[in-house]
């Protein structure tokens, strides 16, 4: 009997593990495309000193598909394990 009753809570638990909800249907878009921050506020300034470090640390374009540029930060991963 109580081998029957691991048996059933192991297919329980498989059952639970291979179903998947659907991922949710957004309907409606509430991001501003404005900005909802104060202009020089400390977090503005800490935005724009974010912006500039990331773009001053790429040191190469890369070309992804469709011909789409991007900027890549050169590290001591990507010059080992660079594939030709």
């Amino acid at each position: 009997m109580a081998c029957l009753i691991v048996i059933l809570a192991l297919l329980n638990s498989l059952g639970q593990l291979l179903h998947s909800d659907a991922a949710p249907t957004y309907v409606h878009n509430r991001c501003s495309t404005t900005g909802n921050f104060t202009l020089n506020s400390l977090y503005h300034s800490n935005l724009n000193l974010l912006f500039s470090s990331l773009s001053s640390n790429a040191t190469m374009l890369k070309k992804v598909g469709g011909g789409k540029l991007f900027w890549c930060k050169e590290t001591e991963y990507n010059r080992e394990n660079r594939r030709v």
